[in-house]
């Protein structure tokens, strides 16, 4: 599933599922990671090979999941999907 099927989603139940918050707080199954063939190994590692851009925006999509904000979410992840580049 990817995270538009899972914005669609809760755009319907109007709530992100636990399972969402949980897979949003890594680098290797959060939204930028879609946009990667290689996936990071860890969050610091993410850190390390990731643009301050893609970073900055993965941040603001976990805090849209965690706290509920599916609009914003959904802006979140369409600036994630327009990034010219992810990796440094």
């Amino acid at each position: 599933m990817t995270w538009q099927d899972r914005i669609n989603l809760a755009k319907k139940k109007k709530w992100f599922s636990s399972e969402d918050r949980t897979l949003a707080t890594s680098f290797r199954t959060c939204a930028v990671s879609e946009r990667m063939r290689i996936k990071p190994r860890s969050n610091s590692h993410a850190y390390n090979i990731l643009t301050s851009k893609a970073q900055r925006l993965g941040e603001m999509f976990l805090e849209n999941v965690a706290c509920n904000k599916i609009k914003d979410a959904q802006i979140t992840y369409n600036q994630i999907k327009k990034l010219r580049r992810v990796r440094k």
